[in-house]
C-alpha cells in the first residue's frame, strides 16, 4: 500500500505503508497529484525498487527519497536482510542509470546477502533534514 504523506508544497509524497499485498494501491492520488513533483520512499531493498516502477506507471514523475547508494552506505549498520519471498529479482525498466545500478548491486548480492535498509531504521534527523531540503525550509 502507497499513502501520500504530504501533499503541500506544490509536492506529493509517497510512502509504503502497511501491509504488502496482492499489488500495487495507490491511496491519495489526486487528479492535480499528476501535475505536481512526486517523491517515493520506499525501503532499499529489491522490492523498495519494484514498487517505485509501479508507480512510475502511474506517475512516470516519481523521484525516489532516500533509497540511493549514499543514504544506504551512510546507515549500512542498520541493514536487516530482505526476506526471499518479497525479492524481486527480475529487471526494472523505468529506473534512471544511477537507480538501475544501485538495484543491480542490491539484486546481485554486491551489498551484502539481501540487504534491506528499513525506512524506520534512518534516523529521524536525516529524514527531516531531507524533507527541509525538498520543500526548501532549509
Amino acid at each position: 500500500m502507497v499513502k501520500c504523506l504530504v501533499e503541500s508544497f506544490g509536492k506529493a509524497i509517497y510512502s509504503k505503508g502497511g501491509i504488502w499485498e496482492k499489488g500495487l494501491f495507490i491511496e491519495g492520488i489526486t487528479h492535480n497529484t499528476k501535475e505536481r513533483e512526486v517523491i517515493y520512499w520506499g525501503d532499499i531493498d529489491t522490492h523498495g525498487f519494484a514498487i517505485l516502477t509501479q508507480l512510475r506507471s502511474f506517475l512516470p514523475q516519481a523521484q525516489p527519497f532516500l533509497m540511493d547508494s549514499d543514504t544506504f552506505l551512510r546507515f549500512r549498520q542498520f541493514c536487516g536482510e530482505e526476506p526471499e519471498e518479497s525479492r524481486f529479482t527480475g529487471k526494472l525498466n523505468d529506473l534512471t542509470q544511477d537507480e538501475s545500478k544501485f538495484f543491480d548491486d542490491l539484486r546481485e548480492g554486491r551489498l551484502g546477502f539481501r540487504p534491506r535498509l528499513e525506512q524506520v531504521r534512518i534516523p529521524f534527523g536525516c529524514i527531516c533534514e531531507k524533507l527541509a531540503t525538498l520543500v526548501g525550509t532549509s
